[in-house]
């Protein structure tokens, strides 16, 4: 039988070694509002999950752009709810040029601006295609199809890959040893999966996920509907997702409209980031954060005083607007739900 025990003397320059990689912090969520809660450690996982509509993909989107200009980071995206390839770069251009361009209120955009971003995008993102609704019977894209994806383009492109973003975790397939398994054993395995290929490619994944449907509330005085705060227990296998779960985010757009338990009015476009775990030691702390959603410019921002600060502005003493009450405030986030297909190429299997 192989040993697979040890006294603490038997590794102690390991012990050692580790201080700082266990106790540090990880990368900054961007947020000075939210940087005591949240960070991204590399051979970790993070889980990003609310229901419907709630804004996952935008609160991902401005984390993502944010760890590839404050850091310098490179990061794959799967996102098949946005939509094809082009589609979800111009998600990108959109939040990175913090111009909406779909709708009555679109911006203009410039070629000069829009050959920028390209090239912002194109030095720090692999865009990772594949329809989870092809025709093929067989065409599985699972979980170690993603990373097997992965480690490939680090090859053909001379690069590392340090964020690995998966959008929705449940569109991933199973692994055909896995189609007789039971929800919460499939979750479990899958994310154990997950969770040991990070580590091992030393970076870090974030996985968004949909919640299980609930009923909507209903405010007794005004009659407005809104959804239940998440919680992970509403994710499918939810208990495997708690025992596999490193950093757990939850996303809560509370009713404008509607006063809470304190009697104060839940304030407009409002959006609650709450971490339900935290671990390692030291990524973070758990507890909640508020940000906003800006419709005119399809970005998030924070507050401080009459200040309006985006993504990585605040620590960089740079103000988005003069005055909070001069922005346009009205919609709330609308899930992108186009879908493209496209073939892809045979793998070289590291798992």
């Amino acid at each position: 039988m192989i040993k697979k025990y040890s006294r603490a003397s038997e590794f102690t320059q390991d012990i050692l070694d580790a201080q700082h990689s266990t106790f540090d912090k990880g990368w900054s969520c961007g947020w000075n509002v939210g940087d005591e809660n949240i960070s991204f450690k590399r051979g970790y996982t993070s889980y990003v999950y609310s229901h419907p509509g709630q804004g996952k993909t935008v609160f991902v989107t401005e984390t993502l752009l944010h760890l590839a200009k404050n850091d310098n980071l490179n990061i794959c995206i799967y996102s098949p709810e946005t939509g094809g390839r082009s589609e979800i770069v111009w998600n990108l251009i959109q939040v990175y040029t913090g111009k909406r361009l779909y709708g009555k209120s679109a911006h203009q955009i410039t070629k000069e601006e829009i050959d920028k971003a390209i090239k912002f995008i194109d030095n720090h993102f692999i865009i990772l295609e594949h329809s989870p609704f092809s025709d093929k019977g067989n065409d599985r894209f699972t979980a170690k199809d993603i990373f097997n994806q992965v480690h490939m383009a680090e090859k053909e492109y001379n690069m590392k890959i340090d964020v690995l973003c998966v959008d929705p975790f449940n569109l991933l397939d199973r692994e055909l040893e896995d189609d007789r398994k039971a929800i919460q054993d499939y979750v479990l395995s899958t994310l154990s999966f997950i969770n040991a290929a990070s580590r091992k490619m030393n970076l870090h994944t974030i996985l968004v996920a949909h919640l299980a449907g609930d009923d909507v509330i209903v405010d007794k005085d005004t009659g407005i509907e809104y959804s239940p705060k998440p919680h992970p227990s509403k994710l499918a296998g939810g208990q495997s997702f708690w025992r596999a779960g490193f950093q757990m985010i939850g996303i809560f757009r509370p009713p404008y409209g509607c006063i809470d338990k304190q009697g104060y009015p839940y304030r407009e476009n409002s959006m609650w980031i709450i971490t339900q775990k935290t671990k390692p030691i030291g990524t973070g702390k758990i507890g909640k954060f508020e940000l906003f959603y800006d419709d005119n410019t399809h970005t998030l921002y924070e507050t401080y005083g009459d200040k309006r600060y985006r993504c990585g502005d605040m620590n960089n003493n740079f103000s988005l607007y003069v005055d909070a009450s001069l922005a346009k405030m009205e919609s709330a986030i609308k899930p992108n739900t186009l879908f493209d297909s496209k073939s892809e190429t045979d793998l070289s299997n590291p798992f």
